[in-house]
């Protein structure tokens, strides 16, 4: 923590600007257009008394963030391709961790010094923020900065993606593309725990070999490249193997998702969570024959419904994640950490690895 954030840590029932004055400079990633992330995304400074109020008001609270990720999600709202447009100019960032700094007297879950996140924030990629507290869950304080940084979004969507949709049993098969994905990782390691067997397709990329080594450590059963999927030579014996996929979590569509459709089983599930190929979902007459269940699935969407009157499904959820972090059973994907300086190396996404801004210790 800065030296100078300290003296904030206080319950505040008064005027921010003592505060306000002890704070560094605030930094903040902002696109002022929609474009590409290197064209469009600039740096920031500000005095703490540009950005923050005058008085904390009393569900509020002051956080000062520690560590965001970078995203496909971002990057597509950067574009402006995303399932939602913010007013411009806009702080990025969908995932993060925060540790609070002060609370408003209504405000009785979380206390200074608590890291947590908010359930439906946005703008993770700057300094320090005031932010609604009712939103905020508080995050195990035995957990890490960078595993704490990442556990909203992709364990929790694949976490869902397999509870919600195929009532999935010991011994079945998954398939899923887009399988070196953050997502796709864990995935790998929740069906690894509940005992369901997968195959994943990933790219035919020069550092194919290092890939499969990277998801079979994590447990992956097969790993194909999307040529091989399409080589029944290939798939013949290992669909013996394994059996016809019961699940299908698609993050790429196009041509990809409709080689993984031509291998499921009858009646079942295929979900679909992303368009990294920027092509439709393609379906074929198998589809209707084999009468196969197709969905879709937005996990800033599951929150959103559930995190006024259904908060409690949040909690349980996020709790039996972190819990699945601390005793080994999920291992956090492959990170970076980078400083907002180095921004546009994530944005080039050229290496097989997840990049994570470290914004304050």
């Amino acid at each position: 923590m800065h030296k100078l954030l300290r003296p904030a840590l206080m319950s505040c029932r008064r005027l921010l600007s003592t505060q306000v004055k002890e704070l560094p400079d605030h930094r903040a990633l902002v696109i002022e257009k929609f474009g590409e992330p290197v064209d469009s995304v600039i740096l920031q400074t500000k005095k703490p008394h540009e950005v923050l109020p005058k008085k904390l008001e009393s569900d509020q609270i002051l956080v000062e963030h520690l560590a965001s990720c970078i995203n496909p999600a971002d990057i597509n709202l950067i574009q402006g391709v995303y399932g939602v447009k913010p007013p411009l100019p806009a702080v990025v960032g969908g995932e993060g961790v925060t540790r609070v700094l002060a609370v408003g007297a209504n405000v009785k879950h979380l206390s200074p010094g608590d890291m947590a996140f908010g359930i439906s924030t946005l703008g993770y990629w700057q300094s320090y923020s005031v932010q609604e507290g009712g939103t905020f869950h508080k995050v195990d304080k035995d957990l890490d900065v960078t595993t704490a940084a990442q556990l909203r979004v992709n364990p929790c969507t694949a976490y869902r993606m397999m509870k919600d949709f195929c009532k999935l049993q010991r011994g079945d098969t998954m398939v899923q593309n887009g399988a070196n994905s953050a997502v796709g990782v864990y995935a790998i390691q929740l069906a690894k725990h509940w005992g369901v067997r997968t195959i994943n397709v990933i790219r035919d990329k020069p550092n194919k070999s290092e890939i499969v080594d990277e998801l079979k450590g994590y447990g992956a059963d097969f790993v194909v490249t999307e040529e091989e999927l399409r080589d029944t030579e290939i798939m013949t014996p290992i669909l013996k193997q394994m059996g016809k996929p019961k699940l299908f979590l698609n993050c790429v569509s196009g041509k990809n998702a409709t080689s993984c459709h031509r291998i499921l089983d009858y009646g079942a599930y295929s979900v679909t969570y992303g368009f990294m190929s920027k092509q439709p979902l393609m379906l074929g007459a198998q589809t209707m024959f084999r009468d196969q269940q197709i969905r879709f699935f937005w996990v800033s969407q599951w929150y959103k419904e559930r995190e006024q009157s259904r908060r409690d499904e949040i909690s349980n959820m996020l709790n039996e994640v972190a819990d699945m972090f601390k005793s080994g059973i999920l291992k956090p994907k492959r990170s970076t950490l980078i400083s907002f300086e180095d921004r546009n190396i994530a944005f080039s996404g050229s290496n097989n690895t997840k990049y994570i801004f470290s914004i304050n210790k």
